[in-house]
């Protein structure tokens, strides 16, 4: 185990006030493997999550306010078809301010627009991260909670798997550098994290 990733279960340890024996340790390589391991030892289960069901909630109302849809967002439904070309950022910047947490950014791929990475063997090869608008709603919210979980979250006070999650993405985030529209439950540290 890295430098990167000791550091990152002392901050795991320190959140959630647990230990973390060596041994567990280093059988823990996903992001899931964490949330797992932490649920068992703060004996969480719940699947329900009030936490979760308000920032759909939230999310839901400024999509209708702004006027994007006429009926209900459902769990899957894929942010692009929901939003317009026209305008995407605004829109974002709209649904940022009214539900007053921070979203995660959009990716030059929403805007249309593709980065020059590299020359290989003499062409030029055009790479971008994939559209975060490409994601359902469910995806939206838990990287809603995991940007903001300090605010959402009262970690002496943790009730269900949902804000386990989110803790773990945050945290994990923080940590690794990766953008949070990167970090999936299947994430492994070393290889899809870039940590040691």
């Amino acid at each position: 185990m890295g430098l990167d990733t000791v550091e990152l279960i002392m901050a795991f340890e320190d959140k959630f006030k647990v230990q973390i024996p060596d041994a567990d340790a280093g059988k823990v390589s996903t992001v899931s493997d964490v949330i797992e391991w932490l649920c068992a030892k703060l004996n969480i289960d719940s699947e329900q999550s009030e936490l979760k069901n308000t920032l759909f909630s939230k999310v839901n109302t400024a999509f209708f306010d702004l006027g994007l849809i006429t009926e209900s967002l459902e769990w899957n439904t894929i942010l692009k078809e929901v939003l317009p070309k026209e305008d995407i950022k605004k829109h974002w910047n709209s649904i940022e301010y009214l539900i007053t947490y921070k979203l995660p950014k959009l990716n030059k791929s929403d805007l249309g627009i593709l980065e020059k990475k590299r020359n290989f063997l003499g062409m030029t090869i055009f790479e971008s991260k994939p559209p975060f608008l490409d994601n359902d709603v469910e995806r939206l919210i838990d990287c809603i909670g995991a940007l903001n979980y300090m605010r959402l979250i009262d970690f002496s006070n943790l009730s269900d798997v949902f804000e386990v999650k989110i803790a773990v993405m945050g945290i994990t985030m923080e940590h690794s550098g990766v953008d949070v529209d990167e970090i999936f439950l299947t994430s492994t540290f070393t290889n899809d994290l870039g940590m040691d």
